[in-house]
């Protein structure tokens, strides 16, 4: 896995410029402006802190990014999405999609549940069936009996 290293001095510059420095590009005067600004070294502190993560394969919640908001505006603006129930998106082909903190995936459908009478149907049939099973069982214990009561009277 790879480790991050630190900036080196082009983008340490870059990153200060940013930030409102304007001198040259050497190390000892942009370690002065750090140590001058606290509002910049605070920034590439955290800049440090994001490309830490994100080279060494961190996830990137928790660094003061939001959980898809601007990527969710773009797919309801620019691709045909429609918002779903909650924080689910509908796409153009009606697939729903959610946002699991890392990214959008498809969700699967709810599966729908039966209509009562249907289940209540189930269960009768269920119950005739057990009646006549047993009401078979009986007959069949019974069977015998007769026949050997029908011997006995003959």
């Amino acid at each position: 896995m790879a480790k991050f290293k630190g900036f080196n001095t082009q983008q340490t510059y870059q990153l200060l410029t940013e930030l409102g420095y304007d001198g040259p590009a050497r190390q000892d005067q942009m370690d002065a402006f750090v140590a001058a600004t606290p509002s910049a070294g605070s920034m590439l502190g955290r800049y440090t802190e994001i490309a830490k993560q994100r080279i060494e394969g961190g996830p990137l919640s928790g660094i003061g990014m939001s959980d898809g908001g601007a990527v969710k505006k773009l797919l309801l603006e620019k691709h045909g999405f429609t918002q779903g129930d909650g924080d689910t998106l509908v796409s153009a082909q009606g697939v729903p999609v959610a946002w699991d903190g890392t990214s959008w995936k498809p969700t699967p459908a709810p599966t729908p549940t039966p209509a009562p009478t249907l289940l209540l149907l189930l269960h009768l049939h269920l119950l005739l069936l057990l009646h006549l099973h047993l009401l078979l069982h009986l007959h069949l214990l019974l069977l015998p009996l007769c026949m050997i009561q029908m011997k006995c009277t003959h």
